[in-house]
């Protein structure tokens, strides 16, 4: 026969289940049901079936907010897409109006194609979005540069020497510095913090290189006397981030 507690407590168990009782009343209620072989039996029956109800209504809110995220994420491209093609579209007509001929119009094109395709694989792809996007970015890069040097030449008559002695060397240098950040963010477990320090600190001798390539400096020779101006910066960037990363490391303790 069931007690008078038996009844308050079975009166009990929806809310409590639902984590809406006081913890004076959760005491009360688990103190019985340590007793009560009954009502600890209607509980775990009870429990058992507003999971159950409550788990499609959870997996379909997911869905429903994947969907929402998806169809946002698309029309944004549309309206990206739209507005590149209107941009482009207008610099061919001003291009061919004011020149006779396709020049700048070509690097405006390149440049749009440089940002939309990479950004379509960083939205698009779920896996390795990050290395996808750097792989097409790495692909990219060489036709981009060969359109620049065609329009250099043909409208401002600048020979290949820009092309080879410059462009190509900088960019793979800068290439290589992001396929090396990206190798080590993926196989070294660091916070990120310690992340950006070692890509602060792989940026100095990409820095170095760019500027002898350049010109600026004849070689590593110069690094001293130029310290403040290519690697102070960085350094500075690079023990500010590991004492960052540090105190990160230990709050996470």
């Amino acid at each position: 026969m069931k007690s008078r507690n038996c009844e308050i407590v079975l009166d009990l168990l929806p809310n409590y289940i639902e984590k809406l009782t006081s913890q004076g009343t959760n005491e009360f209620v688990e103190e019985h049901m340590q007793e009560c072989t009954d009502c600890k039996t209607v509980y775990e029956g009870m429990k058992t079936e507003i999971q159950t109800e409550q788990m499609p209504e959870v997996k379909e809110f997911g869905r429903f907010l994947k969907g929402i995220k998806k169809k946002y994420v698309h029309i944004l491209e549309v309206i990206a897409l739209a507005i590149g093609m209107i941009g482009v579209a207008t610099c061919f007509i001003v291009d061919i109006a004011m020149n006779r001929a396709l020049t700048w119009s070509l690097i405006v094109l390149g440049s749009v194609l440089m940002l939309y395709v990479p950004g379509y694989v960083l939205l698009a792809e779920k896996k390795n979005r990050i290395g996808k996007t750097l792989a097409v970015l790495s692909v990219l890069i060489l036709p981009y540069l060969c359109v620049m040097q065609y329009v250099l030449e043909r409208s401002f008559s600048i020979e290949g020497a820009w092309f080879q002695t410059y462009a190509c060397p900088i960019v793979a240098i800068w290439l290589v510095f992001a396929w090396m950040v990206y190798v080590e963010v993926r196989i070294v477990k660091w916070n990120v913090f310690f992340h950006i320090a070692f890509a602060c600190l792989l940026a100095i001798p990409a820095n170095v290189q760019t500027n002898i390539v350049a010109g600026s400096l004849s070689g590593w020779n110069e690094f001293g006397t130029a310290f403040m101006e290519v690697g102070f910066g960085n350094v500075a960037a690079v023990l500010l981030c590991v004492i960052i990363g540090f105190i990160y490391c230990g709050k996470q303790k």
